[in-house]
């Protein structure tokens, strides 16, 4: 039994590791066929993703291929429906890629002919050498002259006719090949629409310089005989005379003066209108420009029986800076205004100071009258220009219409401000204010320049006006030398000293501006020190004509006709200083 149990020990104990060993091995197996089935699985969860990730990514592509279809076919459509730019595209070798509609109905070329073909076909044989060479240059060297820039260009069509175009080159990359795109607009159409507001302009120029060239000579022509009829009266009116001649002279001169305020008021609304008037600024003697305007306007206020006054405050300084010739000129027109439309009563001028500072002086000046007055609706239009109450062939007041609108652009000009109030049947009060600089003077006035070394020249063609000036010039004790011209001025001025001349501008054989630039010239090679003061007496009353004689070399300006009052301003500022005077020079 002992053997039995020990061979059954002997035997149990093999086949027990054996079946153990087997076992383990078996449950390795069945773990590594576990592992084996998730691996399985998860490789095709794996295939099946990438699967899905397969179709997604060619649906997304085939998405993407889809919309960039539809933005270049968009952009296909943007770019043909330019109709004005035509859009060419071109390669860095000057070869055409792309040709829009709008450039095809320029050159009259379908997209098919010029695919592929260089883009001088495009340009007329004059400017395709200079192309060939800047694309060469620009293969070279990368240098760009056009692009980023505009320019106008001639191009060609299919049909060999030449158009001008407006051209814009633009650089850009696609898909790492550089291309240039090219926008090019006709302008043949602009270029002649230039062509003709240039003829237009020109035109217009013309036909400015032939109206100021007339009103030049119309001007010249008017003032050359009001300047001897208006100095001589005003000579006569100095002489001893009766009362009934008195009268006469009074009435012509108060016409002659008229007929200047007309004249001088149809040439500063054509300088008005032309923008060439310039306001002017010097001094004079307010009260004196006062009497003056009240002393010309007042012959048509005697000739109507009215009463007329006058009134200067007493505290207006006596000598302002300013433009004087036109304070008195917009003065007179309202005057003569106001004298129109009152047939009875008064006519009242009020000067008066509004404000003073250490620098200037602002004065109101005022003209009332007891006339017909205005309609409240009618005063809005009242400035205008040849405006008037009553407009008819029949109608009872005369006159322009010119003399409220340019004395109302005057103010403006000047920088002041006017105004009106009326009531019809009451009268009307025409106002305005105007700033002027202060000056200090010595109030001393002395008319009398007799001295025996004083000398005057004056030149002139006109006998009348030679002029009416040498009894003038008496009448400030100088005796003046007369000259017709500029050559027998040279002459004269060749053999003699001069204080001052009055020179002339417009005469035959030698006119003033010559002579005056032959003096300067002379003066310059003698190496003269001392400088003969030269006056322009002229009839040129337009923009430019002051200019001109300055540029001659002249030191100042008188226009015709010439008064009294203005020629004596002229002797005090450029005769030598003497004990009787003081000469006060102009900026």
């Amino acid at each position: 039994m002992q053997d039995i149990t020990f061979i059954a020990e002997a035997v149990a104990l093999p086949i027990f590791l054996a079946v153990a060993l087997v076992g383990a091995r078996f449950r390795k197996l069945v773990q590594q066929k576990s592992q084996l089935a998730v691996r399985i699985s998860e490789y095709e969860k794996s295939e099946a993703t990438l699967v899905k990730d397969k179709e997604s990514a060619k649906r997304h592509s085939e998405k993407q291929t889809q919309i960039l279809q539809q933005s270049v076919a968009r952009l296909e459509v943007v770019i043909d429906s330019l109709v004005e730019d035509g859009l060419i595209i071109i390669s860095n070798k000057g070869v055409i890629e792309d040709f829009n509609l709008c450039a095809e109905r320029l050159f009259g070329y379908s997209k098919q002919e010029v695919l592929r073909r260089d883009i001088d076909i495009l340009m007329p044989q004059t400017t395709r050498d200079e192309h060939s060479k800047y694309v060469e240059k620009y293969l070279r060297t990368g240098e760009k002259n056009i692009i980023g820039i505009g320019r106008e260009v001639l191009c060609r069509r299919k049909d060999g006719s030449v158009f001008q175009a407006r051209l814009s080159v633009a650089e850009s990359m696609v898909a790492g090949k550089k291309i240039f795109t090219g926008i090019i607009r006709d302008i043949s159409f602009q270029k002649e629409i230039e062509e003709e507001l240039k003829a237009a302009i020109l035109k217009a120029d013309q036909a400015s310089n032939a109206k100021s060239e007339f009103l030049a000579n119309m001007s010249h022509e008017f003032r050359t005989p009001l300047n001897g009829v208006m100095g001589m009266l005003e000579l006569l009116k100095g002489t001893p005379l009766d009362a009934r001649q008195d009268n006469y002279v009074t009435t012509a001169y108060g016409s002659a003066n008229s007929l200047l305020q007309v004249i001088s008021s149809i040439l500063d609304y054509s300088k008005m209108q032309s923008h060439t008037l310039r306001i002017q600024n010097f001094v004079f003697d307010v009260r004196k420009v006062i009497e003056d305007s009240a002393t010309l306007a007042a012959t048509d206020v005697t000739e109507k029986g009215l009463e007329f006054n006058c009134v200067v405050a007493r505290e207006i300084p006596h000598h302002l800076s300013g433009d004087a010739p036109h304070l008195q000129q917009i003065i007179i027109n309202i005057v003569s205004n106001a004298v129109k439309f009152t047939e009875a009563g008064r006519i009242d001028l009020r000067i008066s100071l509004l404000a003073m500072d250490n620098s200037k002086a602002q004065l109101r000046v005022e003209v009332q009258d007891s006339g017909i007055g205005i309609a409240e609706t009618r005063l809005d239009s009242l400035f205008a220009p040849f405006t008037q109450k009553d407009g008819s062939s029949t109608r009872k007041y005369g006159g322009a219409g010119l003399g409220l609108t340019v004395a109302k652009r005057l103010i403006e000009l000047m920088g002041g401000e006017i105004g009106v109030t009326s009531k019809e049947g009451q009268g009307t009060t025409f106002w305005f204010s105007l700033w002027f600089d202060l000056v200090e003077l010595d109030e001393e006035k002395v008319t009398n320049f007799a001295r025996d070394d004083l000398s005057v020249l004056v030149v002139d063609d006109n006998k009348t006006n030679l002029l009416v000036l040498e009894a003038m010039l008496r009448k400030f004790g100088l005796e003046p030398d007369l000259t017709n011209n500029g050559s027998e001025a040279l002459k004269v001025l060749a053999n003699k000293r001069y204080d001052l001349v009055l020179m002339d501008c417009q005469m035959p054989v030698i006119d003033g501006y010559t002579a005056t630039r032959e003096i300067r010239t002379l003066e310059k090679a003698r190496g003269q020190d001392q400088h003969l003061p030269i006056v322009a007496v002229t009839a040129h009353a337009l923009e430019g004509d002051r200019e001109a004689c300055l540029e001659a070399g002249m030191d100042d300006y008188m226009m015709k006709p010439i008064l009294l009052s203005e020629l004596e301003s002229i002797l005090k500022r450029w005769l030598p200083k003497s004990v009787e005077h003081q000469s006060q020079q102009l900026p």
